[in-house]
């Protein structure tokens, strides 16, 4: 479901995204001292959220650019990645779907490209907008130390930021032992993955009570958050009034 949003407050929102994609990439453009600079825009092309997301803010960003799909890529160890062309790439705007797994990245031959492109960008020899430090918010365990300095009224966050944690963040921590002393229910989710893969809900006593079909990130290091149950709102579609979970 999507909120009304005036077209003023929307453009607006889009040129200030637009702005930040510039603003990056003039930076890597000063840092590197790069002249005439190949940008490319870059994601998997057969997800359709990737590749849309990637598009769009190419299209904000307004810069020369092109958009090639991740595979279309190549890359050559110690050297540099390249584009169809063969031409070598300067500056690449990667999103984060699924960057946590680019450590193990390889080919067909089994050669590890996913550290030869780390190895370009320590060496400089690559810049990447939206890095691979970006993908550090995207681990949930950070929710357990946000919320464990929150539980000790640390002074690391202001009153106003310990007011805001306290209305919109759920308990969060990295085993389940406080909601089940507690006798509060629980969900267990991995601290990399995405819609609901791998999840699993747990009664009050601490019985699993439902698991996802999915169990693509079992690998990965779990967090433990309070359940709640989404409230249900009525909304309107195409098709009429509808009722369902928020």
């Amino acid at each position: 479901m999507r909120r009304n949003i005036s077209p003023k407050i929307e453009r607006k929102t889009e040129l200030i995204v637009g702005e930040v994609v510039r603003r990056n990439i003039h930076s890597s453009v000063k840092q590197f001292g790069i002249k005439n600079s190949n940008i490319v825009f870059t994601a998997h092309e057969d997800n359709i959220e990737d590749r849309e997301t990637v598009l769009y803010l190419q299209a904000l960003s307004e810069v020369p650019s092109k958009f090639i799909p991740l595979h279309k890529l190549q890359i050559q160890k110690g050297v540099g990645l390249f584009d169809e062309d063969g031409v070598k790439i300067d500056i690449l705007y990667r999103q984060t779907f699924p960057i946590e797994s680019i450590i193990t990245d390889e080919d067909s031959e089994g050669n590890r490209i996913g550290i030869w492109l780390l190895e370009l960008v320590e060496d400089g020899k690559l810049a990447i907008i939206n890095p691979p430090s970006a993908f550090l918010l995207q681990n949930k365990a950070v929710q357990a130390v946000i919320w464990g300095l929150h539980s000790e009224n640390h002074a690391f966050f202001t009153k106003e930021e310990h007011e805001w944690i306290d209305e919109y963040f759920l308990p969060t921590y990295l085993e389940p032992d406080f909601f089940i002393e507690q006798g509060l229910s629980f969900v267990k989710k991995p601290s990399f993955g995405r819609e609901g893969d791998t999840v699993e809900i747990y009664t009050s006593e601490g019985s699993l009570a439902h698991a996802d079909s999915q169990r693509s990130y079992m690998d990965f290091v779990a967090v433990y958050q309070q359940f709640i149950k989404h409230p249900t709102i009525c909304f309107k579609v195409k098709k009429g009034n509808r009722k369902g979970v928020f």
